[in-house]
């Protein structure tokens, strides 16, 4: 997706790291936290299954909540849904529900929504190949939250569940997150004896 022009201050940047690609900085204003990124990093040419965060400006649609967990009060600025036990995201890039939420039971590749973990009890859903849909640029780029470890995501924005309780109270004037290109490596200076 196109960088639009949107408000400097209604932007939250994302700046990977350029000593880890799987991690990054949020900055918001005058507000920074971590997050992780894809396994493999940020790239411009997104692909369904490559472990890669694109880089581009994503908006937020929805709002996902777990019904049964506390933590995370809607939005109400942002269109938002409970999490049902069958309901999944389909990924099978030959599928004319590709990129979409589904139905379980499922025959084709999806993603589960209801998990066993805490990954998915508040997500947010962005613009990403939504409109138009591209078959196997990339199903659905979540901001979610973060595993216990910090690992790595498979193409998603994963924040700590404080820092993603803050983004979610700031919801209601960030128009996109920019996902920024990495940096290199920063030089070793090397000193002459």
């Amino acid at each position: 997706m196109p960088f639009s022009k949107p408000n400097q201050q209604s932007t939250a940047f994302i700046f990977p790291s350029p000593l880890d690609r799987q991690k990054g900085i949020l900055r918001l204003g005058q507000w920074r936290c971590s997050l992780s990124l894809g396994r493999n990093g940020v790239r411009y040419a997104k692909r369904e299954g490559d472990g890669a965060t694109p880089i581009c400006d994503l908006r937020p649609i929805q709002l996902f909540l777990r019904p049964d967990k506390k933590l995370f009060r809607p939005s109400f600025l942002l269109r938002w849904r409970f999490i049902r036990k069958n309901q999944g995201w389909c990924d099978a890039i030959n599928h004319p529900s590709y990129n979409r939420l589904i139905k379980l039971p499922f025959s084709q590749s999806h993603e589960e929504l209801w998990r066993a973990d805490a990954l998915y009890d508040a997500v947010i859903e962005t613009d990403w190949n939504q409109c138009p849909r591209r078959m196997g640029y990339g199903s659905a780029i979540f901001i979610h939250v973060q595993r216990d470890d910090h690992g790595p995501t498979a193409g998603c924005l994963a924040f700590d569940k404080r820092n993603l309780r803050l983004i979610l109270q700031k919801l209601h004037w960030i128009q996109c997150f920019r996902i920024q290109p990495a940096s290199r490596k920063p030089k070793k200076k090397r000193f002459k004896v």
